[in-house]
């Protein structure tokens, strides 16, 4: 049976408030900001085009070359703004899906990168990916410029995180390769400031809501 799920375009929030919410709302207590260069995670795509699609982790995933784990203590939306507004050339800034919450514990948010045009029918498919095919009920898409991007707003375990990014390979709206290449790294970074290559900084325009919203409960 279908997931019921609403896709709201009106009264949304902006980059930096998504991403606050789900910081506080799933009480992350670390998140790593990654600077990277898309046009290398991209030149890495292609390469993995040209493999074998039988063995799809022949390339090593490009690592970022900067990391900037940050307590969310010190994060506000003044902070993210600054980065959202942030333009280094080359050089893109963007958030791991790989964070810890307390105790220590690691935990993902389920963040996906999408590969079809833009268009209302294209945007409804996405949301029909994300919630039929995937199972997510909750979550922003982003659009990235060229494509989409999903931020799930509930973190999950990195099992979970792993099988959800192998299924998303059956659509050809995302791909074979590019979740080969998150799970050869283990965690994914979308974008949130514009760069030369990508020059576009991303902006929300759809919320998933499902009318029976799942919130992470911290575990005992």
């Amino acid at each position: 049976m279908p997931n019921q799920i609403s896709i709201i375009t009106e009264n949304l929030p902006s980059l930096e408030q998504m991403i606050m919410r789900i910081l506080t709302q799933n009480k992350i207590v670390a998140v790593k900001f990654a600077f990277y260069e898309p046009w290398m995670d991209t030149a890495s795509l292609q390469m993995l085009h040209a493999c074998d699609d039988d063995n799809p982790y022949n390339l090593v995933a490009q690592e970022p070359f900067g990391v900037l784990e940050k307590d969310t203590s010190e994060i506000s939306i003044n902070y993210l703004s600054n980065l959202v507004k942030a333009y280094l050339n080359d050089a893109a800034i963007g958030i791991q899906s790989d964070v810890q919450i307390k105790n220590d514990e690691d935990m993902q948010i389920f963040m996906l990168d999408f590969k079809c045009p833009k268009s209302n029918e294209n945007l409804q498919r996405v949301g029909n990916i994300i919630a039929d095919g995937l199972g997510v009920d909750s979550g922003y898409i982003v659009d990235s410029g060229n494509s989409y991007h999903f931020w799930g707003s509930n973190i999950i375990e990195d099992e979970e995180w792993q099988h959800k990014i192998a299924e998303s390979s059956r659509y050809p709206e995302i791909g074979v390769h590019w979740p080969s290449f998150q799970l050869n790294r283990g965690f994914t970074i979308l974008r949130i400031s514009a760069c030369a290559d990508k020059p576009h900084v991303p902006r929300v325009i759809a919320e998933l809501k499902s009318p029976q919203l799942k919130l992470f409960k911290e575990k005992a």
